[in-house]
Protein backbone atom coordinates (compact mmCIF):
# COMPACT_ATOMS: atom_id res chain seq x y z
CA UNK A 1 0.00 0.00 0.00
CA UNK A 2 0.99 3.17 -0.65
CA UNK A 3 -1.14 4.56 1.98
CA UNK A 4 -4.71 2.98 4.02
CA UNK A 5 -5.93 6.77 3.94
CA UNK A 6 -8.50 8.40 2.19
CA UNK A 7 -9.79 11.52 1.15
CA UNK A 8 -13.56 12.33 2.84
CA UNK A 9 -15.61 14.96 2.58
CA UNK A 10 -16.04 17.14 5.64
CA UNK A 11 -18.56 19.75 6.59
CA UNK A 12 -18.51 23.45 4.72
CA UNK A 13 -16.66 21.69 1.62
CA UNK A 14 -13.27 20.61 3.46
CA UNK A 15 -11.71 17.15 2.75
CA UNK A 16 -10.20 15.01 5.37
CA UNK A 17 -8.68 11.53 5.79
CA UNK A 18 -9.51 8.51 7.45
CA UNK A 19 -8.23 4.92 7.07
CA UNK A 20 -9.52 2.45 4.24
CA UNK A 21 -12.43 -0.12 5.88
CA UNK A 22 -11.03 -3.34 7.04
CA UNK A 23 -13.06 -4.70 3.87
CA UNK A 24 -11.88 -2.47 1.51
CA UNK A 25 -8.13 -3.18 2.64
CA UNK A 26 -9.03 -7.07 2.83
CA UNK A 27 -10.32 -6.75 -0.75
CA UNK A 28 -7.56 -4.96 -2.50
CA UNK A 29 -4.84 -7.34 -0.22
CA UNK A 30 -6.39 -10.33 -1.29
CA UNK A 31 -5.77 -9.60 -5.20
CA UNK A 32 -1.72 -8.04 -4.36
CA UNK A 33 0.67 -10.20 -6.14
CA UNK A 34 -2.13 -12.49 -8.03
CA UNK A 35 -3.29 -10.44 -10.39
CA UNK A 36 -2.82 -12.01 -13.55
CA UNK A 37 -0.37 -14.71 -12.60
CA UNK A 38 0.48 -17.75 -11.25
CA UNK A 39 0.27 -17.77 -7.71
CA UNK A 40 -2.32 -18.85 -5.75
CA UNK A 41 -0.90 -16.77 -2.77
CA UNK A 42 0.15 -12.77 -2.78
CA UNK A 43 2.05 -10.41 -0.27
CA UNK A 44 1.46 -7.24 1.10
CA UNK A 45 3.39 -4.51 2.50
CA UNK A 46 3.22 -0.78 3.22
CA UNK A 47 5.45 1.85 2.18
CA UNK A 48 4.86 3.94 5.71
CA UNK A 49 5.47 2.01 9.10
CA UNK A 50 2.12 3.49 10.00
CA UNK A 51 0.22 1.78 7.30
CA UNK A 52 1.98 -1.25 8.00
CA UNK A 53 0.66 -1.30 11.55
CA UNK A 54 -2.66 -0.97 10.11
CA UNK A 55 -2.43 -3.89 7.72
CA UNK A 56 -1.37 -5.99 10.73
CA UNK A 57 -3.80 -5.48 12.76
CA UNK A 58 -6.75 -5.44 10.57
CA UNK A 59 -5.34 -9.36 8.57
CA UNK A 60 -4.94 -10.65 12.06
CA UNK A 61 -9.00 -10.04 12.26
CA UNK A 62 -11.90 -11.49 10.69
CA UNK A 63 -13.79 -8.80 8.75
CA UNK A 64 -17.70 -9.25 10.63
CA UNK A 65 -19.95 -10.86 7.82
CA UNK A 66 -22.11 -8.30 6.38
CA UNK A 67 -25.95 -8.91 7.75
CA UNK A 68 -27.27 -7.81 4.03
CA UNK A 69 -26.08 -7.78 0.81
CA UNK A 70 -26.79 -4.06 -1.19
CA UNK A 71 -28.19 -4.22 -4.39
CA UNK A 72 -29.08 -1.65 -7.32
CA UNK A 73 -31.55 -2.01 -10.43
CA UNK A 74 -29.94 -2.16 -13.52
CA UNK A 75 -30.26 -0.18 -15.81
CA UNK A 76 -32.53 -2.16 -18.02
CA UNK A 77 -34.92 -2.96 -14.80
CA UNK A 78 -35.29 0.81 -14.72
CA UNK A 79 -35.89 0.86 -18.37
CA UNK A 80 -38.33 -2.10 -18.16
CA UNK A 81 -40.07 -0.43 -15.60
CA UNK A 82 -40.87 2.94 -17.67
CA UNK A 83 -41.63 0.82 -20.64
CA UNK A 84 -44.35 -1.20 -18.44
CA UNK A 85 -45.48 1.87 -17.00
CA UNK A 86 -45.86 3.18 -20.74
CA UNK A 87 -47.73 0.29 -21.82
CA UNK A 88 -49.93 -0.79 -18.92
CA UNK A 89 -50.91 3.41 -18.23
CA UNK A 90 -51.91 6.57 -20.70
CA UNK A 91 -49.43 8.73 -20.42
CA UNK A 92 -50.89 11.10 -18.17
CA UNK A 93 -51.49 7.99 -15.69
CA UNK A 94 -48.25 7.63 -15.56
CA UNK A 95 -47.00 10.90 -14.99
CA UNK A 96 -49.16 10.73 -11.65
CA UNK A 97 -48.48 7.56 -10.93
CA UNK A 98 -44.72 8.39 -10.79
CA UNK A 99 -45.53 12.07 -9.36
CA UNK A 100 -47.13 10.27 -6.76
CA UNK A 101 -44.33 8.77 -5.44
CA UNK A 102 -42.49 12.13 -4.62
CA UNK A 103 -45.10 13.91 -3.52
CA UNK A 104 -45.08 16.82 -6.55
CA UNK A 105 -47.11 16.26 -8.70
CA UNK A 106 -47.54 18.75 -11.69
CA UNK A 107 -44.01 19.86 -10.48
CA UNK A 108 -41.12 19.04 -12.54
CA UNK A 109 -42.60 17.49 -15.39
CA UNK A 110 -39.53 16.31 -17.27
CA UNK A 111 -38.35 14.52 -13.72
CA UNK A 112 -38.63 11.02 -14.97
CA UNK A 113 -35.69 9.48 -13.59
CA UNK A 114 -36.08 10.76 -9.63
CA UNK A 115 -39.55 9.24 -9.95
CA UNK A 116 -39.12 6.18 -11.31
CA UNK A 117 -36.55 5.52 -8.81
CA UNK A 118 -38.90 6.43 -5.93
CA UNK A 119 -41.57 3.70 -7.47
CA UNK A 120 -38.88 1.36 -7.87
CA UNK A 121 -38.06 1.62 -4.20
CA UNK A 122 -41.04 1.69 -3.05
CA UNK A 123 -42.66 -0.85 -5.01
CA UNK A 124 -39.64 -3.12 -4.61
CA UNK A 125 -39.99 -6.80 -2.65
CA UNK A 126 -36.62 -8.80 -1.86
CA UNK A 127 -35.75 -11.47 0.82
CA UNK A 128 -34.27 -10.10 4.30
CA UNK A 129 -30.88 -11.33 2.78
CA UNK A 130 -30.91 -7.87 0.25
CA UNK A 131 -31.51 -4.28 1.18
CA UNK A 132 -31.36 -1.41 -2.02
CA UNK A 133 -28.56 0.81 -2.11
CA UNK A 134 -29.69 3.89 -3.23
CA UNK A 135 -28.49 7.02 -1.49
CA UNK A 136 -29.65 10.93 -1.17
CA UNK A 137 -26.54 11.76 -3.30
CA UNK A 138 -27.46 9.29 -6.01
CA UNK A 139 -31.16 10.71 -5.84
CA UNK A 140 -30.07 14.46 -5.59
CA UNK A 141 -27.94 13.67 -8.97
CA UNK A 142 -30.72 12.10 -10.78
CA UNK A 143 -32.45 15.20 -10.25
CA UNK A 144 -30.03 17.01 -12.04
CA UNK A 145 -29.60 14.71 -14.39
CA UNK A 146 -33.35 14.94 -15.40
CA UNK A 147 -32.87 18.37 -16.23
CA UNK A 148 -31.07 17.44 -19.03
CA UNK A 149 -31.70 16.05 -22.85
CA UNK A 150 -30.03 12.55 -22.37
CA UNK A 151 -32.23 9.49 -22.19
CA UNK A 152 -33.46 7.29 -19.16
CA UNK A 153 -30.51 5.20 -19.86
CA UNK A 154 -27.87 7.52 -20.44
CA UNK A 155 -29.01 9.41 -16.82
CA UNK A 156 -29.13 5.88 -14.90
CA UNK A 157 -25.36 5.61 -16.72
CA UNK A 158 -24.39 8.96 -15.38
CA UNK A 159 -25.84 8.76 -12.15
CA UNK A 160 -23.32 6.59 -10.92
CA UNK A 161 -20.30 8.33 -11.65
CA UNK A 162 -18.12 9.03 -8.71
CA UNK A 163 -18.47 12.86 -7.66
CA UNK A 164 -16.93 14.64 -4.31
CA UNK A 165 -19.67 16.82 -2.74
CA UNK A 166 -18.28 19.75 -3.87
CA UNK A 167 -18.77 18.48 -7.43
CA UNK A 168 -22.39 17.92 -6.20
CA UNK A 169 -23.58 21.17 -5.90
Amino acid sequence: FHTTAKLVPQPKGKLGTEYISPSQLKQIAGRAGRMASKYEQGLVTAWQEMDLAYVRAVMQHDVPAMKTAGILPSAEQVLELSRYLDQQCEVDEKSEKIASYDGEVGDDENIELLRLLRLFVNESQMSKKYHLCFTQAMLRIARLLDTLPLTLGEKYHLMHAPLGRSEEE
